[in-house]
């Protein structure tokens, strides 16, 4: 049996849809008025990013995506971070996730830990060409896209998956403060 490559792709996005449904409805978002997962990848990939969009403004405080025309808009709300010139290269788009609890974990002690993980949370999935960084403000995270993606359950997982462990530290932080000392200090290697 041969499948052509339309079909193929369709089969794939509607997949990622549906995983996209999977991890919303596992984070206690009722998905059950999301649009039908099945696309064909001709005529009807918009609601890849519908999927998406509605998890992501239910899931976390405020996310935001600024295409390529709309760069402008994004350096005027973090002047100090680079695009083209600067450190990365000019995105086809960027998506922004702010959250309290990001802005906790990041402005806190365990920042290097979710540092770290940015890389692996980069290329989840078939991610190519994506980058994630801190947003400069510690506010959040943004996803640097370089070419248009219909990899939305990926991102959508590395977002649920940073917020999660961001959640995880922002409780262990608590703990420690709570405890009066760190656990850290006492688990130390010798100098």
């Amino acid at each position: 049996m041969e499948m052509d490559v339309y079909d193929h792709d369709s089969y794939m996005m509607s997949l990622g849809n549906l995983f996209m449904l999977k991890l919303f409805h596992e984070e206690g978002i009722n998905v059950s008025k999301f649009p039908n997962f099945m696309v064909h990848s001709e005529y009807n990939v918009q609601v890849c990013s519908d999927i998406f969009w509605g998890g992501m403004i239910q899931l976390v405080h405020d996310a935001k995506c600024y295409n390529y025309e709309e760069l402008e808009d994004f350096k005027s709300v973090f002047p100090t971070f680079k695009t083209g010139e600067g450190a990365n290269p000019t995105p086809e788009y960027i998506i922004t996730i702010q959250d309290s609890i990001f802005k906790e974990v990041l402005k806190g002690a365990n920042s290097k830990h979710i540092k770290e993980l940015l890389p692996e949370i980069a290329h989840r999935g078939n991610l190519e060409d994506v980058e994630v960084v801190i947003l400069p403000d510690n506010s959040g995270i943004a996803y640097l896209c370089y070419y248009p993606t219909s990899e939305f359950h990926s991102i959508a997982e590395g977002i649920i998956f940073l917020k999660n462990e961001a959640i995880r530290l922002g409780k262990e932080s608590k703990k420690e403060l709570e405890d009066g000392y760190s656990n850290q200090f006492f688990n130390r290697e010798p100098a």
